[in-house]
């Protein structure tokens, strides 16, 4: 599954493989491999220059979408399996179908 970033000229497929790998999205040119998940990483969301991923980890983790860093991560205990980005607002819906939501700007749960 890819998510097409609406900020960079980029996709961010989410894998298997435990990793996030950014794209150029004309040229098909691999531009960085985000390491940092422990099992299957399910969902990304971009908000502004940050990407926040989520997966079977039990993390949500944030990067730097230009530099390739892992920049804050958040244990919250069950799967994450979608993201969504609504007025600053990062909703993630769970592998419990429980949906909760973070503030993207302070990277807290509301």
């Amino acid at each position: 599954m890819a998510f097409l970033s609406p900020f960079f000229d980029f996709s961010m497929p989410v894998s298997n493989d435990f990793n996030i790998k950014l794209w150029h999205g004309r040229s098909n040119y691999l531009m960085l491999t985000l390491q940092g998940h422990s099992n299957w990483v399910r969902c990304c969301v971009q908000v502004g220059p940050t990407l926040w991923s989520g997966g079977d980890d039990g993390s949500l983790r944030m990067w730097d979408a230009k530099e390739g860093t892992q920049t804050s991560e958040l244990q919250v205990g069950d799967g994450a399996m979608s993201m969504a980005l609504v007025g600053g607002h990062v909703w993630v819906g769970f592998r419990d179908m429980v949906i909760r939501v973070y503030n993207a700007e302070v990277r807290k749960r509301i």
